[in-house]
């Protein structure tokens, strides 16, 4: 196949309508919504959508581009087995909307500017209380909004760089469980914390694009109040990494209209050995609680692809095997850790020139086998998660 019309060989050329559609949808990781992280409670990371994007390919932007989205995620736990002795089932129904977006600007030939607005880490299971799994877990949630200003330079026709600042603000981590005789012991917090992201985008010849990005850990230092019964403490603390990622990626042409873009992903979980409550409403040496975790590295494989229909309609499509990263012993029922086998399809349509509407779905399920010690009773069974999202997102180019 002859690549030369496609090849992005000045940054002129970023201009021509096969290179934008190069760079825009491979580099951006085809924005299929996997459904991942909370679809099947592996983590409360989410990469789907320009979450942990590679700031090297905001080469693509010509003059600016203004993106707008948001993601709407069903998510169902069901646990059936016994806790303490007691057997039943019981189930976790949450529905949330996460919006997302992008404003980016180029300088000058060379440079893009942007900030991106995410929500990275998002984590959500509430079950019902009075039941007998209460005093392990009620309510478990984390949501985060990540503002990440960022910047990349294109070296030369073949290489650019980029690099970011994620400002991650966690305004809502909430964990509830009951306790007697007093009932619902509720922990509640936020927290600011700071990372940085690099990234590098490479064209080793036409139609291929090969990509490479960091982001840093980011340790949240979670304060706020903890209530039980009558009895508050007002300075409630927790920390919470989110793990350092990398991404590689490649992007391969087959055809004019057909792209793959293969990806791998190594996330640094053994930073998550141990949560740690201080300073709960509860008395005397309770004030603090420390709930084992044992994360392990693991690596995330998906494979996606695009297909242009005609010069309106291209379709999309999407799998993924994220392998658990945590061991049988320490899975919690208010965070599942379980391998998880994801897919999901959509489509984009151009209204106009330079403006795009993208609809997502994707679904994720996953039984993982529950066998935990807590103070409270031994839990034994398996968890049913099953999850949905649908994501639409508008982008302008201009």
């Amino acid at each position: 196949m002859d690549y030369t019309y496609y090849k992005d060989r000045t940054m002129k050329s970023l201009s021509k309508p096969f290179t934008r559609k190069v760079l825009i949808s491979s580099l951006l990781g085809l924005s299929i919504v996997s459904c991942m992280s909370m679809v099947h409670a592996q983590s409360y990371q989410r990469y789907t959508n320009i979450n942990y994007s590679n700031p090297a390919a905001l080469r693509i932007v010509k003059n600016y581009q203004i993106m707008l989205g948001g993601s709407t995620i069903l998510f169902n736990a069901q646990f059936n087995g016994s806790f303490g002795g007691t057997p039943g089932s019981i189930t976790s129904r949450t529905t949330n909307f996460l919006p997302y977006g992008r404003i980016a600007v180029r300088l000058n030939p060379r440079v893009v500017v942007a900030l991106d607005i995410t929500q990275p880490l998002f984590l959500d299971f509430d079950y019902p209380s009075p039941s007998f799994i209460d005093t392990a877990s009620i309510k478990t949630r984390l949501r985060s909004v990540d503002y990440s200003p960022r910047v990349s330079w294109a070296v030369n026709d073949q290489l650019s760089l980029g690099a970011g600042l994620n400002f991650n603000n966690v305004y809502d981590a909430t964990f509830t469980f009951r306790v007697a005789p007093l009932g619902t012991l509720a922990n509640r917090g936020s927290s600011w914390g700071l990372g940085w992201n690099v990234g590098a985008l490479y064209s080793p010849k036409l139609g291929t694009y090969a990509g490479l990005s960091y982001y840093s850990k980011i340790v949240q230092h979670i304060s706020g109040k903890s209530t039980w019964g009558p009895l508050v403490n007002n300075y409630n603390k927790a920390s919470i990494p989110a793990p350092a990622v990398i991404n590689a990626s490649l992007t391969q042409f087959v055809s004019k209209k057909w792209l793959f873009n293969a990806n791998v992903r190594y996330v640094f979980w053994d930073t998550l050995r141990y949560l740690n409550i201080q300073n709960s409403a509860l008395p005397g040496a309770n004030k603090t609680i420390t709930i084992p975790e044992f994360f392990y590295n693991n690596f995330v494989y998906s494979l996606g692809t695009k297909y242009d229909i005609n010069e309106t309609w291209s379709a999309l499509g999407y799998v993924e095997v994220n392998p658990k990263p945590q061991a049988l012993a320490y899975r919690g029922l208010g965070f599942v850790s379980s391998t998880a086998f994801i897919f999901g399809v959509g489509g984009e349509y151009t209204i106009q020139e330079g403006l795009k509407a993208k609809f997502t779905y994707g679904h994720s399920s996953a039984v993982p086998q529950i066998n935990r010690r807590y103070a409270t009773g031994l839990a034994l069974g398996r968890a049913n998660l099953v999850g949905n999202s649908f994501d639409l997102a508008i982008t302008y180019d201009a």
